[in-house]
Protein backbone atom coordinates (compact mmCIF):
# COMPACT_ATOMS: atom_id res chain seq x y z
CA UNK A 1 0.00 0.00 0.00
CA UNK A 2 2.80 2.06 0.85
CA UNK A 3 5.03 1.63 -2.36
CA UNK A 4 1.43 2.08 -4.28
CA UNK A 5 1.53 5.92 -3.06
CA UNK A 6 5.24 6.53 -4.25
CA UNK A 7 3.67 5.32 -8.04
CA UNK A 8 2.02 9.31 -8.19
CA UNK A 9 5.31 10.83 -7.51
CA UNK A 10 5.31 13.80 -9.31
CA UNK A 11 8.80 13.30 -10.90
CA UNK A 12 7.55 10.63 -14.16
CA UNK A 13 11.22 9.36 -13.85
CA UNK A 14 10.74 8.64 -10.04
CA UNK A 15 7.12 7.01 -11.01
CA UNK A 16 8.89 4.78 -13.66
CA UNK A 17 11.32 3.52 -11.68
CA UNK A 18 9.06 3.07 -8.40
CA UNK A 19 6.84 1.18 -10.72
CA UNK A 20 9.22 -1.74 -11.48
CA UNK A 21 9.97 -2.19 -7.71
CA UNK A 22 6.22 -1.80 -6.90
CA UNK A 23 5.42 -4.73 -9.60
CA UNK A 24 8.16 -7.02 -8.31
CA UNK A 25 7.05 -6.39 -4.52
CA UNK A 26 3.51 -7.14 -4.81
CA UNK A 27 4.04 -10.06 -7.35
CA UNK A 28 3.59 -12.53 -4.62
CA UNK A 29 0.03 -11.27 -3.34
CA UNK A 30 -0.75 -11.02 -6.82
CA UNK A 31 0.14 -15.05 -7.43
CA UNK A 32 -1.30 -15.61 -3.97
CA UNK A 33 -4.91 -14.41 -5.02
CA UNK A 34 -4.25 -16.38 -8.45
CA UNK A 35 -4.24 -19.47 -6.36
CA UNK A 36 -7.08 -18.51 -4.21
CA UNK A 37 -9.41 -17.51 -6.87
CA UNK A 38 -8.27 -20.87 -9.02
CA UNK A 39 -7.19 -23.47 -6.60
CA UNK A 40 -8.93 -22.29 -3.75
CA UNK A 41 -5.49 -22.81 -1.84
CA UNK A 42 -4.25 -20.45 0.97
CA UNK A 43 -0.20 -20.43 -0.51
CA UNK A 44 0.95 -17.68 2.76
CA UNK A 45 3.87 -18.87 4.29
CA UNK A 46 4.36 -15.78 5.86
CA UNK A 47 1.07 -14.41 6.84
CA UNK A 48 1.29 -12.33 4.48
CA UNK A 49 -2.20 -12.96 2.63
CA UNK A 50 -5.51 -11.13 3.51
CA UNK A 51 -7.68 -14.41 3.52
CA UNK A 52 -6.24 -16.59 6.90
CA UNK A 53 -7.53 -20.38 7.51
CA UNK A 54 -9.04 -21.82 10.82
CA UNK A 55 -8.51 -24.86 12.17
CA UNK A 56 -12.69 -26.58 11.55
CA UNK A 57 -13.24 -29.78 11.07
CA UNK A 58 -13.73 -31.08 7.31
CA UNK A 59 -17.52 -32.48 8.12
CA UNK A 60 -18.84 -29.72 10.74
CA UNK A 61 -21.73 -27.28 9.52
CA UNK A 62 -19.30 -24.66 10.09
CA UNK A 63 -16.98 -25.43 7.21
CA UNK A 64 -18.14 -23.11 4.96
CA UNK A 65 -18.87 -20.08 7.43
CA UNK A 66 -15.61 -20.41 9.39
CA UNK A 67 -12.84 -22.04 7.75
CA UNK A 68 -12.18 -19.08 5.88
CA UNK A 69 -11.66 -15.24 6.92
CA UNK A 70 -11.12 -11.85 5.15
CA UNK A 71 -8.04 -10.37 7.22
CA UNK A 72 -8.92 -6.34 6.97
CA UNK A 73 -5.38 -5.29 8.60
CA UNK A 74 -4.03 -7.22 5.56
CA UNK A 75 -6.13 -5.83 3.15
CA UNK A 76 -3.87 -3.37 0.35
CA UNK A 77 -5.68 -0.38 -0.73
CA UNK A 78 -5.49 -1.57 -4.03
CA UNK A 79 -8.48 -4.04 -3.07
CA UNK A 80 -11.75 -2.67 -1.96
CA UNK A 81 -13.34 -4.62 0.57
CA UNK A 82 -16.12 -5.78 -1.73
CA UNK A 83 -13.90 -6.97 -3.81
CA UNK A 84 -11.96 -9.37 -1.67
CA UNK A 85 -15.33 -10.47 -0.02
CA UNK A 86 -16.08 -11.71 -3.29
CA UNK A 87 -12.54 -13.17 -3.88
CA UNK A 88 -13.16 -14.76 -0.50
CA UNK A 89 -16.34 -16.21 -1.23
CA UNK A 90 -14.93 -17.87 -4.64
CA UNK A 91 -12.48 -20.06 -2.53
CA UNK A 92 -14.94 -21.18 -0.43
CA UNK A 93 -16.63 -22.37 -3.21
CA UNK A 94 -14.14 -23.98 -4.64
CA UNK A 95 -12.40 -25.39 -1.55
CA UNK A 96 -16.60 -26.43 -0.82
CA UNK A 97 -16.72 -28.53 -3.95
CA UNK A 98 -13.58 -30.19 -3.23
CA UNK A 99 -14.24 -31.31 0.60
CA UNK A 100 -18.05 -31.19 1.36
CA UNK A 101 -18.86 -32.30 -1.77
CA UNK A 102 -16.07 -34.66 -2.58
CA UNK A 103 -15.74 -32.99 -6.18
CA UNK A 104 -11.91 -33.24 -5.96
CA UNK A 105 -11.61 -33.31 -10.05
CA UNK A 106 -13.50 -30.02 -10.36
CA UNK A 107 -11.05 -27.83 -11.97
CA UNK A 108 -11.44 -23.82 -12.32
CA UNK A 109 -12.45 -22.67 -16.32
CA UNK A 110 -8.92 -22.70 -18.26
CA UNK A 111 -9.60 -19.33 -19.58
CA UNK A 112 -10.12 -17.77 -15.87
CA UNK A 113 -6.86 -19.23 -14.57
CA UNK A 114 -4.96 -17.80 -17.53
CA UNK A 115 -6.76 -14.34 -16.67
CA UNK A 116 -5.72 -14.91 -12.79
CA UNK A 117 -2.23 -16.08 -13.88
CA UNK A 118 -1.59 -12.65 -15.74
CA UNK A 119 -3.40 -10.40 -14.12
CA UNK A 120 -2.26 -7.18 -12.80
CA UNK A 121 -4.37 -4.78 -9.48
CA UNK A 122 -5.92 -2.98 -12.05
CA UNK A 123 -7.30 -6.53 -14.39
CA UNK A 124 -7.61 -8.69 -10.75
CA UNK A 125 -11.15 -7.41 -10.18
CA UNK A 126 -13.07 -8.28 -13.18
CA UNK A 127 -11.01 -11.97 -13.28
CA UNK A 128 -12.56 -12.40 -9.51
CA UNK A 129 -15.93 -11.69 -10.86
CA UNK A 130 -15.65 -13.92 -13.64
CA UNK A 131 -14.45 -16.62 -11.46
CA UNK A 132 -17.75 -16.04 -8.88
CA UNK A 133 -20.27 -16.06 -11.11
CA UNK A 134 -18.62 -19.50 -12.44
CA UNK A 135 -17.76 -21.26 -9.01
CA UNK A 136 -21.72 -20.03 -7.70
CA UNK A 137 -23.43 -21.88 -10.83
CA UNK A 138 -20.88 -24.60 -10.29
CA UNK A 139 -21.59 -25.34 -6.37
CA UNK A 140 -25.77 -24.29 -7.48
CA UNK A 141 -25.33 -27.04 -9.97
CA UNK A 142 -23.95 -30.04 -7.58
CA UNK A 143 -26.24 -29.23 -4.72
CA UNK A 144 -28.98 -29.83 -7.14
CA UNK A 145 -28.27 -32.27 -9.44
CA UNK A 146 -25.41 -34.55 -7.47
CA UNK A 147 -27.21 -33.93 -4.04
CA UNK A 148 -31.52 -33.18 -4.80
CA UNK A 149 -30.77 -29.72 -2.80
CA UNK A 150 -35.04 -29.39 -4.42
CA UNK A 151 -36.14 -33.01 -3.22
CA UNK A 152 -34.84 -32.29 0.31
CA UNK A 153 -36.60 -28.89 0.67
CA UNK A 154 -39.29 -31.19 -0.36
CA UNK A 155 -38.84 -33.70 2.37
CA UNK A 156 -38.29 -31.45 5.14
CA UNK A 157 -41.27 -29.81 4.18
CA UNK A 158 -43.44 -32.92 4.23
CA UNK A 159 -41.73 -33.85 8.14
CA UNK A 160 -40.73 -31.07 9.82
CA UNK A 161 -43.76 -28.39 8.50
CA UNK A 162 -46.21 -31.14 8.28
CA UNK A 163 -46.72 -30.34 4.51
CA UNK A 164 -49.01 -33.48 4.08
CA UNK A 165 -51.40 -32.95 7.29
CA UNK A 166 -53.56 -35.84 6.54
CA UNK A 167 -50.84 -37.92 6.74
CA UNK A 168 -49.86 -36.87 10.24
CA UNK A 169 -53.24 -36.96 11.15
CA UNK A 170 -52.66 -40.91 11.12
CA UNK A 171 -49.14 -39.96 13.34
CA UNK A 172 -51.03 -37.90 16.18
CA UNK A 173 -53.88 -40.38 16.41
CA UNK A 174 -50.90 -43.10 17.06
CA UNK A 175 -48.73 -41.69 19.00
CA UNK A 176 -51.25 -39.77 20.97
CA UNK A 177 -51.19 -42.67 24.13
CA UNK A 178 -47.28 -42.82 24.73
CA UNK A 179 -46.72 -38.86 24.07
CA UNK A 180 -49.88 -37.76 26.52
CA UNK A 181 -47.60 -39.16 29.11
CA UNK A 182 -45.03 -37.15 31.02
CA UNK A 183 -41.69 -37.00 28.84
CA UNK A 184 -39.87 -37.92 31.65
CA UNK A 185 -41.12 -41.46 31.40
CA UNK A 186 -41.47 -42.04 27.82
CA UNK A 187 -38.70 -44.25 25.93
CA UNK A 188 -37.80 -42.12 22.45
CA UNK A 189 -37.88 -45.62 20.61
CA UNK A 190 -41.16 -46.50 21.35
CA UNK A 191 -42.19 -43.29 19.67
CA UNK A 192 -39.89 -44.03 17.28
CA UNK A 193 -41.07 -47.54 16.12
CA UNK A 194 -44.79 -45.74 16.49
CA UNK A 195 -44.08 -43.03 13.92
CA UNK A 196 -42.58 -45.39 11.65
CA UNK A 197 -45.20 -47.65 11.75
CA UNK A 198 -47.78 -44.76 11.32
CA UNK A 199 -45.35 -43.09 8.16
CA UNK A 200 -45.50 -46.50 6.18
CA UNK A 201 -48.92 -46.89 6.31
CA UNK A 202 -49.56 -43.58 5.22
CA UNK A 203 -46.59 -44.38 2.51
CA UNK A 204 -48.73 -44.68 -0.37
CA UNK A 205 -50.10 -41.22 0.20
CA UNK A 206 -46.68 -40.03 0.25
CA UNK A 207 -44.10 -38.85 -2.77
CA UNK A 208 -41.28 -41.15 -3.83
CA UNK A 209 -38.92 -38.80 -1.76
CA UNK A 210 -40.18 -38.88 0.98
CA UNK A 211 -41.23 -42.76 1.20
CA UNK A 212 -37.34 -43.11 0.88
CA UNK A 213 -36.59 -41.02 3.76
CA UNK A 214 -38.75 -42.82 6.39
CA UNK A 215 -36.12 -45.05 7.54
CA UNK A 216 -33.87 -42.04 8.26
CA UNK A 217 -36.35 -39.62 10.10
CA UNK A 218 -35.69 -40.05 13.56
CA UNK A 219 -37.62 -38.48 16.78
CA UNK A 220 -36.10 -37.13 19.56
CA UNK A 221 -37.60 -35.92 22.88
CA UNK A 222 -36.75 -32.98 25.42
CA UNK A 223 -36.29 -34.85 28.69
CA UNK A 224 -35.37 -32.03 30.71
CA UNK A 225 -39.14 -30.52 30.18
CA UNK A 226 -40.04 -33.37 33.21
CA UNK A 227 -43.01 -33.75 33.55
CA UNK A 228 -44.25 -31.73 30.83
CA UNK A 229 -46.50 -34.21 28.09
CA UNK A 230 -44.14 -35.81 25.65
CA UNK A 231 -46.17 -34.36 23.01
CA UNK A 232 -45.25 -30.90 23.80
CA UNK A 233 -41.56 -31.80 24.21
CA UNK A 234 -41.65 -34.14 20.68
CA UNK A 235 -40.01 -33.45 17.60
CA UNK A 236 -38.48 -35.42 14.32
CA UNK A 237 -34.59 -35.01 13.47
CA UNK A 238 -33.08 -35.92 9.94
CA UNK A 239 -29.28 -36.38 9.28
CA UNK A 240 -28.13 -34.11 7.17
CA UNK A 241 -24.49 -34.91 5.91
CA UNK A 242 -22.30 -32.70 4.26
CA UNK A 243 -22.79 -30.75 1.86
CA UNK A 244 -26.28 -30.50 2.92
CA UNK A 245 -25.57 -29.86 6.12
CA UNK A 246 -23.98 -26.34 4.67
CA UNK A 247 -27.70 -25.48 4.11
CA UNK A 248 -29.21 -27.75 6.81
CA UNK A 249 -27.40 -25.95 9.60
CA UNK A 250 -27.84 -26.43 13.21
CA UNK A 251 -29.26 -22.78 12.99
CA UNK A 252 -31.70 -23.91 10.38
CA UNK A 253 -32.80 -27.02 12.26
CA UNK A 254 -33.75 -24.77 15.31
CA UNK A 255 -36.22 -22.91 13.39
CA UNK A 256 -37.42 -25.63 12.02
CA UNK A 257 -37.71 -27.35 15.48
CA UNK A 258 -39.59 -24.02 16.47
CA UNK A 259 -42.28 -24.35 13.52
CA UNK A 260 -42.75 -27.73 13.97
CA UNK A 261 -43.50 -27.98 17.32
CA UNK A 262 -46.20 -24.76 16.27
CA UNK A 263 -47.40 -26.88 13.80
CA UNK A 264 -47.80 -29.84 15.92
CA UNK A 265 -49.49 -28.36 18.37
CA UNK A 266 -52.18 -27.44 15.75
CA UNK A 267 -52.88 -30.80 14.44
CA UNK A 268 -53.27 -31.93 18.25
CA UNK A 269 -55.99 -29.06 18.28
CA UNK A 270 -57.34 -30.20 15.02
Amino acid sequence: TKLQTLLHHGCADMALFQRDIYEEAVSPLLHMTAQWITKGDVADPFSEFFITKNKIDEGSDAFWTSLYDLNNHMLPKTFTEEQATAGLTVGKNIKFMHVCCKAKEWRMLGSIAAAASAATFDSIAGVIQDALHHTNAAVMHMLREQFELPKMFAMARTFFLLAQGDVFDLVVERTAAVLSQPVRTVNVNTVKDQLHSALHDAAPFLDAMARNAIPHVSVNLDHGAGDQPAAECFYLTFPFHAPLNTVFTGTVMTKYKRVFHFLWRVKRAE
